[in-house]
């Protein structure tokens, strides 16, 4: 058995790297909350950090805004 306060560093350091990863994906919020990007598209706004919504996503309905109707 470990010693508590190695266990309890162990499991911070999972639990960091495991929201810095989710983070990446595109889930949940930064660690760093000072940090405020926003990305526009089409003058919309498209996502802010800590929104889940990455501005990339290729079947966001955004994609389509600019497409003409073939009408």
């Amino acid at each position: 058995m470990e010693p508590p306060r190695l266990l309890f560093i162990r499991l911070s350091a999972f639990l960091i790297a495991f929201k810095e990863i989710m983070y990446i994906l595109g889930y949940g919020r930064p660690s760093y909350p000072d940090v405020k990007t926003q990305f526009f598209m089409n003058g919309k706004e498209l996502s802010r950090i800590g929104d889940g919504i990455r501005p990339l996503d290729p079947f966001s309905t955004y994609a389509t805004d600019n497409i003409p109707d073939s009408s």
